[in-house]
């Protein structure tokens, strides 16, 4: 019986006991594929079917379809074969309940910690609380924190292709607003990973006569290519 994308409901029974394990599914084979799979990992949700599995190895249960059925029906049905099969690994009592789930000390603490911190979430706090939840916990943190920062507003050099000082930018934004290129590009150029753009060399540093032999390089390659980095762009006039 071909399973994959059909919805409806299941037993996963075993050739030792009479018990029995109940479900739904929309999609049935993907189902019966997460089952096997966590079940063969040892990490069940179901405590008691993967104790047995534990004991008794995968060989021992077999996956069936009870019926086959529209969505909308599934909880209802899978009802019904609450009643017809007594005895059974599931842990709730009811196919669209958890009632009689027991979860564990850590799923409590978990679950409380979650509801607390929700409760805590609506509360006013006072400036002083404020003040500590933004100070940085470790100064290697406060370090990253300001190193990044030095980054992002770093200042930038923009030179024509003859390297005379045309504007001194106080970020990549700022380069990026006032000359219209894009924030990419002027990175690039800053980081050394692109020759130039729009007929300009962007640096993070003023060039001197140190280092202008290479940028002279960078401007040679670039009016070699003869693409859209090597020339300025063209004004529109309305």
């Amino acid at each position: 019986m071909k399973t994959t994308g059909v919805p409806g409901v299941y037993v996963i029974i075993n050739n030792i006991d009479s018990r029995v394990y109940i479900g739904s599914a929309s999609n049935l084979a993907m189902r019966k594929g997460s089952h096997y799979f966590a079940l063969r990992k040892g990490r069940h949700y179901n405590k008691p079917l993967q104790k047995f599995i534990d004991g008794n190895g995968m060989d021992s249960i077999v996956f069936a379809v009870l019926e086959r059925c529209p969505v909308d029906k599934l909880k209802e049905r899978e009802q019904y074969y609450f009643s017809v099969y007594p005895d059974k690994f599931n842990i709730a009592t009811r196919s669209d309940s958890t009632f009689g789930l027991k979860h564990s000390q850590e799923s409590k603490d978990k679950m409380s910690k979650s509801r607390l911190a929700a409760k805590l979430k609506g509360i006013p706090k006072s400036e002083e609380t404020k003040r500590r939840m933004r100070k940085p916990k470790a100064k290697e943190h406060a370090r990253r924190i300001k190193e990044a920062q030095k980054a992002k507003y770093k200042v930038v050099y923009q030179y024509d292709f003859s390297l005379e000082l045309i504007a001194k930018h106080e970020s990549i934004s700022h380069a990026a607003k006032e000359t219209g290129f894009g924030r990419r590009d002027i990175s690039a150029c800053c980081n050394d990973n692109q020759n130039t753009t729009g007929g300009y060399v962007f640096a993070f540093w003023e060039i001197d006569s140190l280092i202008s032999d290479s940028y002279r390089r960078k401007i040679a390659r670039t009016q070699n290519y003869k693409n859209r980095y090597s020339r300025k762009p063209i004004l529109q006039t309305y």
